[in-house]
């Protein structure tokens, strides 16, 4: 929780300033592992759930869940930025696919995140749309799930 304590600290005032709430449910344990690496991974799913949310005029919603299972560690971000249309759903991992204008991204993040996750973490990273609840309104948004075994 140190990274994620880290990139919340450095992305800080563009929370604040964006009116953006992060609901965090952290386990607290130790990741002995690459902390920049984890560090660069939360900060581009986290950058991207922002622009998506602040797309939105109603509330700005991002959950980070992060527990371990057994010999695994779990990370979701969950955002209330309206999802990610169904075609781009399954290209989001390629380099240079983009859903944002071209002035505003080059479509590189997400896919060098699965590089990492999969090739340094040996892990696995998923996206998909999900529909939730939170006090008491209705949301949808994108699901990032990363998942590792813990060494």
């Amino acid at each position: 929780d140190n990274s994620l304590e880290k990139v919340l600290t450095i992305l800080e005032s563009d929370i604040k300033s964006k009116s953006i709430k992060i609901i965090l449910d952290v386990e607290k344990f130790l990741i002995d592992s690459y902390e920049k690496e984890l560090m660069q991974i939360f900060m581009g799913i986290i950058n991207n759930s922002i622009d998506a949310v602040c797309q939105k005029n109603d509330e700005r919603v991002i959950f980070i869940k992060i527990y371990k299972k057994i010999n695994h560690v779990n990370i979701s971000f969950l955002d209330n930025g309206g999802g990610i249309s169904s075609d781009a759903l399954n290209r989001v991992f390629e380099p240079y696919f983009t859903t944002k204008h071209k002035s505003q991204g080059k479509g590189i993040s997400l896919y060098l995140i699965e590089e990492m996750i999969t090739n340094q973490f040996k892990g696995k990273i998923s996206v998909r749309n999900e529909n939730f609840n939170f006090e008491d309104k209705e949301f949808y948004g994108a699901k990032f799930e990363i998942t590792f075994k813990e060494e």
